[in-house]
């Protein structure tokens, strides 16, 4: 379930940050979908967050070439604070993905994974 509210998170931030002040500490949330206010960068508790929005449009993009749309590019990559990922444990594999929905095999899926990556 999605936290309704960042106080713990703000707590956890003060607590991590504060048992090792002489040392860097990076909090980073999985919020599906993201929401840019959880960042520090918009006053938020959390220095960064996962960004299921960019996977979503460049998996599709990657399996079907004519779902690109630019500006949809243009705002997965402008914010900041965002962590942008085409693979994770949460997810079919890109690679399968381009074989399974696209119907692309071979040299040309390996090029689209690369692409990706």
């Amino acid at each position: 379930k999605q936290m309704d509210n960042y106080n713990i998170l703000y707590e956890l931030d003060h607590v991590g940050r504060s048992s090792r002040r002489n040392q860097p500490f990076f909090t980073q949330a999985e919020h599906v979908p993201e929401k840019v206010d959880i960042t520090k960068a918009n006053k938020g508790p959390v220095d960064a967050c996962w960004s299921s929005t960019f996977h979503g449009i460049v998996s599709d993009v990657l399996i079907n070439q004519k779902k690109f749309e630019l500006d949809s590019i243009k705002y997965i990559i402008s914010e900041k604070n965002l962590v942008n990922y085409l693979a994770c444990h949460d997810n079919e594999r890109l690679i399968y993905l381009i074989g399974h929905l696209g119907k692309t095999f071979d040299n040309d899926a390996f090029q689209r994974v690369r692409l990706g990556t």
